[in-house]
């Protein structure tokens, strides 16, 4: 059977392929993968639970790079004991536009797909939509299925709940009819049963390995009378401008036109007041001057 293992970035897509990868071994099953497996965790979980030894030879390391032709490469299981191969991040190297170039390069792998029940082996390919896939591959898939995350899942008014549970979505790519819908708890025992930091395609590994990967800096917390400083000088009008080291004056502009503005219609209310005062005066006088000669 070939199925398409689907979800979202950070979904547990690969920790949920390892976890399939587990259930074959376990059976005594050989597992042919392009995930970077660590012998020694599975060992220890199937020694563990199971009380059985898992074989190093069990696991066959596909590399698409050197060698897109996997299928000629990997052995065929028997009835009832398939070899089960797991591709991961299978987009990168068989895209949904690459759908000229499939017929005429790979034309092979397609003959043995559709053939692949014959030969006892099964195919999950892991992508984050099925839609990516190569439409040839994609219709030699008879289920999808598709993780959804309740890792961080919100509620209204009470935040995160932290259920770490998966809902696996199997449906049925010919219908669209859902099959099956399972909880799974989040397989976080597989942790270190691989490398979730390995780049499966050649141009991530060749920028990994040229790009410089930066820690976090360590920043001074600056305490007492330093710090006050500091907050005086960021909150106040003089900023340090660290270009020249030396401090700048750096006006807030929107302020400065405010006083000004504040200041001028001060001095325009005290002359119209003392223009006021001086009118009231002379009325004053001549009325003054008026009763006198009344009198």
């Amino acid at each position: 059977m070939i199925q398409i293992l689907t979800g979202k970035i950070g979904a547990g897509k690969t920790l949920h392929a390892v976890e399939f990868i587990y259930e074959a071994l376990i059976e005594g099953r050989t597992i042919a993968t392009n995930i970077e497996l660590v012998y020694d965790k599975l060992a220890y979980l199937a020694l563990k639970e199971k009380g059985v030894l898992i074989r190093e030879d069990q696991i066959i390391h596909l590399d698409l790079n050197a060698d897109p032709n996997w299928h000629q490469s990997i052995p065929w299981g028997i009835v009832g004991k398939t070899v089960l191969v797991v591709l991961d991040e299978i987009h990168l190297f068989f895209n949904s536009r690459d759908y000229a170039k499939t017929d005429k390069n790979h034309r092979s792998m397609l003959s043995f797909l559709s053939q692949s029940r014959k030969a006892c082996v099964d195919v999950l390919f892991v992508a984050q939509v099925a839609s990516q896939v190569e439409k040839q591959f994609r219709n030699q898939a008879k289920n999808e299925i598709y993780i959804n995350d309740f890792g961080n899942f919100h509620l209204p008014l009470v935040g995160r709940v932290p259920l770490r549970q998966n809902i696996l979505t199997t449906k049925d790519l010919d219908t669209g009819m859902k099959m099956r819908v399972q909880k799974r708890d989040y397989p976080k025992k597989f942790f270190g049963a691989y490398n979730t930091y390995a780049f499966l395609d050649d141009d991530m590994q060749l920028a990994s390995s040229k790009s410089e990967r930066l820690e976090p800096y360590k920043l001074h917390k600056p305490k007492g009378s330093e710090k006050r400083q500091l907050l005086q000088k960021l909150n106040g009008n003089e900023i340090l401008d660290n270009t020249n080291g030396s401090a700048r004056r750096h006006h807030f502009w929107p302020l400065e036109i405010a006083w000004k503005f504040w200041r001028l219609r001060r001095a325009e209310r005290k002359e119209t007041n003392g223009a006021n005062d001086t009118s009231a005066d002379k009325e004053t006088n001549q009325a003054d001057n008026g009763l006198q000669s009344y009198g």
